[in-house]
């Protein structure tokens, strides 16, 4: 038989906290080891606890986001802790927890078995999760990639003033297509493209197509390693 999953309770209401401990000792799947009422307490009980905490069970609505915050800190300090947020009104909810790290989630009409199933799942048989949530906490990472790329590109003062258009523009000259090519693609004039290139040289302080398709590629702008197609010619 398997050793009971060892956990270490926080807790925002030291009533529930109490219910949860007593309906739980009678389950041979998982053991409270400590438990905390304050999150500045929840160093000290993983230290002091007899055994190596597994799981953490953290009550979600701890006042301002200091439960998010702490999910974070524990995962950062401790990698293979696990951290179950429980208590949280909707699905959507779980987003800032997924970020922080957290192994999964309850909601706060889960039960008591429902509980000691995500325990339980969180340490030996890792579950998928809710699918909708997983997709909109992948949409996340990609909007969190897009904003460090963006970052990335605006230490460089050039691409912060690059319009849409300029950048749109850069792209297709990074493709190896011509002023007239790019108008053609756009559904603009071929002198509105010179124009448009004229600018991003400008801005981006060089005097050649190649140098401002370099620095789209270093910046993150453009994906991939940088690549030359078309012929160096002036704007």
């Amino acid at each position: 038989m398997a050793e009971p999953i060892r956990v270490l309770m926080v807790w925002r209401h030291r009533v529930l906290a109490e219910a949860v401990v007593s309906s739980l000792r009678g389950r041979s799947e998982l053991r409270v080891a400590a438990t905390a009422g304050e999150p500045e307490e929840v160093e000290r009980a993983l230290v002091e606890s007899p055994a190596p905490v597994e799981v953490v069970l953290l009550d979600a609505s701890l006042e301002s986001g200091a439960a998010v915050e702490l999910t974070h800190l524990l995962r950062d300090r401790h990698p293979g802790l696990q951290v179950l947020p429980f208590g949280l009104t909707a699905e959507e909810d779980a987003l800032p927890f997924i970020e922080a790290g957290a192994t999964g989630h309850l909601c706060r009409d889960a039960s008591l078995d429902e509980m000691v199933d995500a325990v339980v799942g969180a340490v030996r048989v890792p579950a998928p999760g809710s699918l909708p949530l997983v997709a909109r906490a992948a949409r996340r990472i990609e909007e969190l990639d897009l904003d460090e790329r963006r970052d990335r590109r605006s230490e460089r003062s050039g691409w912060a003033r690059l319009t849409d258009r300029e950048e749109e523009v850069l792209a297709l000259v990074a493709r190896g297509l011509s002023n007239k090519e790019v108008a053609h693609e756009l559904g603009i004039r071929n002198a509105t493209v010179k124009n448009h290139v004229h600018a991003v040289l400008t801005k981006l302080g060089v005097r050649r197509r190649r140098e401002a398709v370099r620095l789209a590629y270093e910046s993150g702008l453009l994906e991939g390693p940088f690549r030359w197609r078309p012929l160096d010619e002036e704007a």
